[in-house]
């Protein structure tokens, strides 16, 4: 068991387990409009939009972007919709929040975002969104390469090259 440890904003014990509660790649969780096909080297200057810039997923997917992708995720335009978990944390600057009477999902159908990252709860609308199993940044990869069998990404693109 680990040995339980303050945090620096409170008093309380915090005890630390090393235990998965979900686990999946987090490829498949950027959507983007059925109409308006994007990859992400077009994704600098777009409009994304985030439940919150802190999230998980978001944290993952901007990683995966600029890891493996080489996109410059500070030249992205982040819409987020609610604030961080942590009460102390900011937004880095150029991150803008929604109106109150904005909506994630309906700014995407409307054109107002051109992509969006999702958790757990993707949106079932395969008529508007690229909502299909293994769409998403893969998707995106696949439809920019032409190559849908083999792995995408900087790294892969530079071992195929050894």
């Amino acid at each position: 068991m680990a040995e339980p440890k303050s945090t620096a904003s409170r008093s309380q014990p915090l005890v630390l387990l090393p235990a998965t509660m979900m686990g999946r790649f987090q490829h498949g969780t950027m959507l983007r409009r059925v109409a308006h096909p994007l990859t992400p080297a077009d994704l600098p200057g777009k409009r994304v939009g985030v439940r919150s810039y802190s999230q998980t997923t978001a944290v993952w997917v901007r990683g995966i972007l600029q890891n493996d992708y080489g996109v410059d995720v500070d030249r992205v335009h982040w819409v987020t919709f609610e604030d961080g978990h942590v009460p102390e944390y900011r937004e880095p600057p150029g991150v803008e929040r929604a109106g109150a009477d904005k909506n994630l999902l309906k700014m995407l159908r409307d054109g107002e975002l051109d992509a969006a990252i999702y958790g757990a709860d993707l949106p079932n609308d395969p008529d508007q969104l690229d909502t299909r199993s293994g769409s998403g940044l893969a998707e995106m990869v696949r439809a920019a390469s032409g190559c849908a069998d083999q792995p995408h990404g900087r790294r892969a693109a530079e071992a195929r090259r050894r």
